[in-house]
């Protein structure tokens, strides 16, 4: 069993270059996409850009963040759900998936 508090989960710290504050609003819309598993097309077409404009806002949330790839990311924005959601920062919902908003409006 790893060491820690005993629940069997793993122990990851993460980067100390961490820094959610230094990221835009539209990279911290990126970041809570990622973290939802989202790939690229549909990022893109969340946010109403181009896939390689997508492609780049993902390489640029990496480069800030201090992680290695995609799935740090992901896991960063799982991790730190609470700090990088606000009830100001809403993900859109895809037109006509309402059983995907009942759940995004109830976590």
């Amino acid at each position: 069993m790893p060491p820690g508090c005993g629940c069997g989960m793993l122990s990851v710290s993460l980067p100390c270059t961490l820094d959610l504050a230094s990221l835009t609003e539209r990279e911290r819309e990126v970041l809570r996409l990622l973290g939802r598993g989202e790939p690229n097309r549909l990022l893109a077409r969340r946010l109403g850009i181009a896939e390689r404009t997508a492609k780049a806002h993902v390489a640029r949330v990496i480069e800030k963040l201090g992680v290695a790839d995609r799935t740090a990311a992901v896991f960063v924005a799982n991790v730190l759900h609470v700090t990088l959601c606000s009830p100001l920062g809403r993900i859109p919902s895809p037109k006509g998936n309402s059983s995907r908003s009942a759940e995004v409006a109830k976590s």
